[in-house]
C-alpha cells in the first residue's frame, strides 16, 4: 500500500504521536525513535482536505496516532482488551484511521473534555455531560472530518476511520 507522511501533505499539522513517547496508556514508547505519522494516500488526502477546512476557520489538526504497527496494536490489546476501544483487527494497522484533536493556530489544544485514550463513557461521541465549549469543539471536529470522508468512532471522539472507499463503508474497527 502507498503510505504518505502526514507532515508532507499537511505541513502545519502538530504531530504529537502518543505511542512514540511515555504519555500513553502503556506508559512507554510503542514506536521506534523517528517513527512518523503516516496514512494510506487516499486517507491522507482526505485528511489534508479536512485540515484546510480547519485552517480556514483558525484551527490546526493535532495528530495523536495514524498508521499503527501490528506490534503496537498487540501491546495496546494487552492493556485494554475492550473491543470498543482497542479492537483485535484495527483500521489503524491498515493506515486508514487517524486519532486527532484540534488546536488554535498558536498551538493551544482545544478542550474536548478528555485526553487521548481515556477509555470510559466521557470519551464517547454521544456523551452528554460536556460543557458547552467542549461539546461545540467535538461537534466541529466531527462535522469537518465527516464531510472529508471519515466516520467517527462512537466510543472515542478522537478516532476517525476513512470511509470514502465504498469497501470500508459500514465498518468500524478501532
Amino acid at each position: 500500500m502507498d503510505y504518505i507522511t502526514i507532515e508532507s501533505i499537511i505541513p502545519d499539522a502538530i504531530v504529537d504521536l502518543r505511542y512514540a513517547g511515555n504519555d500513553n496508556i502503556v506508559g512507554r514508547p510503542l514506536y521506534e525513535k523517528g517513527y512518523q505519522a503516516r496514512l494510506a494516500r487516499a486517507a491522507a488526502e482526505a485528511l489534508a482536505s479536512a485540515a484546510e477546512s480547519f485552517r480556514q476557520i483558525g484551527y490546526r489538526i493535532v495528530i495523536w496516532d495514524a498508521l499503527r504497527t501490528k506490534e503496537a496494536q498487540q501491546e495496546l490489546r494487552i492493556v485494554c482488551s475492550d473491543d470498543r476501544y482497542v479492537a483485535v483487527a484495527s483500521n489503524h494497522v491498515k493506515g486508514i484511521t487517524v486519532d486527532l484533536t484540534l488546536a488554535a493556530q498558536e498551538g493551544a489544544y482545544l478542550d474536548m473534555g478528555t485526553d487521548h485514550d481515556e477509555f470510559n463513557e466521557k470519551a464517547h461521541a454521544a456523551f452528554d455531560g460536556l460543557h458547552e465549549e467542549q461539546e461545540k469543539n467535538r461537534q466541529l471536529l466531527s462535522s469537518v472530518m465527516t464531510n472529508a470522508g471519515f466516520r467517527q468512532s462512537p466510543y472515542e471522539w478522537w478516532h476517525f476511520d476513512f470511509v470514502a472507499d465504498t469497501e470500508q463503508k459500514g465498518r468500524h474497527e478501532t
